[in-house]
């Protein structure tokens, strides 16, 4: 099924939204309601809050828009014959013939300028702060995919999204008060709930992502060594996540309850185990790995709001 199919007999906006993959942007909004959990913002901080949440958001769609420019750049996306649809490979949007690349260059400097004026107005808000989280945020969404970073070709690129994801209910909270320590926790939990997302992706757009010199952990090893090794990073997930209750004394009846996006996420895992050298069939494992990122992230959520 083509990626694009549908998109380009739709209006023009339809093509610029589809640009940023907005399907993906609900993990953003996941992670800004971990933040707003573990706050209790009053009503007059809210507003600034939702002024966050538009930033982390359009901060995610410039990283999905440059990410396929790149990919087109460096022949990725052109050669990428294995790719699952609509989960990975990006949007196709240039390879499709709907927007040239010149055009999703455009919408990524677009983006750029209003998270620019964005971070002003968090700037005059809150201080100085606002600038070291949002310059780091800018780094890891361009530089993700784009030279002379590109550290998705290094290694680099499943820390450095860790550490994006991580700094959304982070800075949440932040705005709000000094982040506590079980807020640190989840943090850290949802940082490897999305990673362990990006992970599985990655199978299927192994062989292309080869072709053009990325060497991101899946690529590094055998599919099967890295459908194991996924289990590593599901145990240091689920570790950190049983400590939030503990921390932030929460009622111990919720751990029972993080059972249930672990199911999702190792009925996830069995099902890379067995089609690891066959990727193509990986959709429905990578359905179940978003339907455990969001359940884990409900579940951090309330954790951190005490229920």
């Amino acid at each position: 099924m083509p990626a694009a199919a549908g998109v380009s007999s739709r209006p023009s906006a339809w093509r610029w939204l589809a640009a940023t993959r907005p399907a993906f942007l609900s993990l953003t909004l996941l992670g800004w309601l971990i933040g707003v959990a573990a706050s209790h913002p009053p009503a007059a901080l809210q507003g600034g809050l939702l002024l966050a949440l538009l930033g982390a958001v359009l901060l995610h769609a410039l990283a999905n828009v440059v990410n396929d420019v790149a990919d087109d750049a460096n022949g990725g996306d052109a050669v990428n014959t294995g790719r699952v649809f609509p989960f990975t490979g990006g949007s196709r949007l240039i390879q499709d013939g709907v927007l040239s690349a010149r055009a999703m260059t455009g919408l990524a400097v677009a983006l750029g300028v209003v998270l620019l004026g964005l971070g002003g107005l968090l700037l005059w808000w809150r201080g100085w702060p606002v600038a070291v989280l949002g310059g780091a945020g800018f780094l890891v969404a361009w530089g993700y995919s784009a030279p002379p970073l590109a550290l998705n070709r290094r290694g680099l690129g499943e820390p450095a999204v860790a550490l994006a994801f991580a700094l959304v209910p982070w800075g949440t909270a932040w705005l709000v008060a000094w982040p506590s320590v079980p807020l640190g926790l989840a943090a850290l939990a949802y940082a490897l709930a999305v990673a362990a997302v990006l992970y599985v992706n990655q199978f299927p757009d192994r062989e292309a992502d080869l072709a053009c010199g990325k060497r991101h952990w899946v690529a590094r090893w055998t599919p099967q060594q890295a459908a194991h090794r996924f289990g590593f990073l599901l145990a240091g997930l689920y570790a950190v996540a049983a400590l939030v209750v503990p921390a932030a004394d929460g009622p111990l009846w919720l751990l029972p309850v993080l059972l249930l996006p672990l199911v999702l996420h190792v009925t996830a895992w069995r099902m890379l185990l067995r089609d690891a050298v066959q990727p193509v069939r990986l959709a429905p494992a990578i359905r179940f790995n978003l339907l455990a990122v969001h359940g884990v992230a409900l579940w951090l959520a309330g954790a951190l709001y005490g229920f």
